[in-house]
């Protein structure tokens, strides 16, 4: 059954956080978001969302709400995660060269009536996260102790929102965000669903 699948697999779920990837210390800073409306499309409005979480770090993502929502209407949200070197902006409007292989997907979503979300993952800056990387792993962390904490505390943010269905959220990642897939989702009990589109190559060949 589903709950005993989660309840045989819990003790593996916290090795995996507190052993592998690492677990940071929850969040002193109090739940709140700082947001500023930036499109304004026919079928959706998009927002800039920043959620603090310790000192000078924080959570940074887009949020594209459909405008025909009901009075209490809640919709299923999806989360559409970025790839290297990427920008929540190209999954939504690019303004860069050379991301085609988006699609939009998070503003297409939105035109067909989901809340989508686009968090900024760490992984740009050329070499910079992996000096962020290399600096963890002695401190028994990672990069995805970091990415983990960002997307916990933006889900306790999302599940408060009126217009969201907290049992529906979904992750849908294409590249690193496909490895984001792989790792991040099934550590959140807050993700009903998660899909890794394209992490499939191996650069080291």
């Amino acid at each position: 059954s589903v709950e005993k699948w989660k309840e045989t697999t819990e003790p593996y779920r916290r090795y995996l956080w507190g052993e592998v990837i690492g677990k940071l210390p929850d969040p002193p800073e109090p739940l709140q978001a700082y947001t500023r409306t930036i499109y304004k499309e026919v079928a959706w409005t998009g927002y800039e969302v920043l959620i603090p979480l310790w000192p000078d770090v924080y959570a940074y993502g887009i949020l594209l709400l459909p405008r025909r929502l009901a009075p209490r209407e809640r919709r299923p949200v999806v989360v559409c995660q970025h790839g290297l070197e990427g920008r929540p902006q190209d999954l939504i409007k690019p303004d860069r060269v050379g991301l085609h292989y988006y699609h939009e997907f998070a503003a297409d979503l939105a035109n067909h009536g989901f809340v989508t979300y686009c968090p900024q993952n760490p992984y740009i800056g050329g070499e910079t996260f992996r000096f962020l990387q290399r600096m963890a792993n002695p401190l028994k962390l990672s990069l995805y102790s970091f990415i983990l904490c960002q997307h916990q505390r933006t889900l306790e943010w999302l599940s408060q929102q009126p217009f969201v269905d907290p049992s529906r959220i979904g992750f849908y990642g294409l590249s690193y965000g496909g490895k984001t897939a792989v790792r991040v989702p099934p550590l959140l009990d807050q993700y009903a669903l998660s899909i890794c589109s394209g992490a499939f190559n191996e650069w080291i060949w």
